[in-house]
C-alpha cells in the first residue's frame, strides 16, 4: 500500500512537470512571428560571341567581330545592367595579359588582347559582377573559351 501511494505521488509529480513544460512550449510557440520577404536574384547568363557555356571553342574569326558581351535573362538580352569583369588570355608558356572591363561594350584594352589571341590560347573571364537596375548584384562564375 505504501509503495502504491509513493508511486502514485511520483506519477502525479511527473505529470504536473510535463504539463507545465508543455504549457511553456505552447506559449512560446504561439508568439507572433514576423517573416521577411527576400527578393530572389534573377537568373543571368553571360554571353560572349554568342556562346554561353564554359569551355566552349571560339574561332579567331569570331573574335575579330565581337565588340561586346551580352547579359541574357530568360533568353532575352538585358539592357539596364552594370557589368564588370576581368579578362585574361592564357598561353601555354605564360599569361599573355589581362584587362579589366566595365560595361557590356568591350574596352580598347580588351579588344587589343582579343586581337593578339592565337589558336591554342585560352580566354578567361573572371570576377564577373552583374548589377541589375533593382540593385541586386550577382557574382557570376568564371568562364573560359579555347581559341581554335
Amino acid at each position: 500500500m505504501r509503495i502504491r501511494f509513493s508511486l502514485f505521488i511520483t506519477i502525479a509529480i511527473l505529470f504536473s512537470v510535463v504539463a507545465i513544460s508543455c504549457k511553456t512550449k505552447k506559449g512560446a510557440g504561439s508568439a507572433n512571428v514576423r517573416t521577411l520577404s527576400m527578393k530572389t536574384p534573377g537568373m543571368y547568363m553571360f554571353s560572349f560571341a554568342g556562346k554561353t557555356t564554359p569551355d566552349a571553342v571560339i574561332t579567331t574569326r569570331e573574335l575579330a567581330v565581337v565588340d561586346k558581351v551580352k547579359i541574357l535573362s530568360k533568353g532575352k538580352e538585358v539592357q539596364n545592367v552594370t557589368l564588370k569583369f576581368k579578362m585574361k588570355i592564357i598561353r601555354a608558356e605564360a599569361d599573355a595579359g589581362s584587362a579589366m572591363n566595365d560595361g557590356t561594350e568591350l574596352s580598347s584594352e580588351v579588344k587589343d588582347l582579343l586581337k593578339s589571341a592565337v589558336a591554342g590560347d585560352k580566354i578567361s573571364f573572371e570576377s564577373i559582377r552583374i548589377a541589375a537596375q533593382g540593385g541586386e548584384e550577382v557574382i557570376y562564375p568564371p568562364m573560359s573559351f579555347v581559341v581554335k
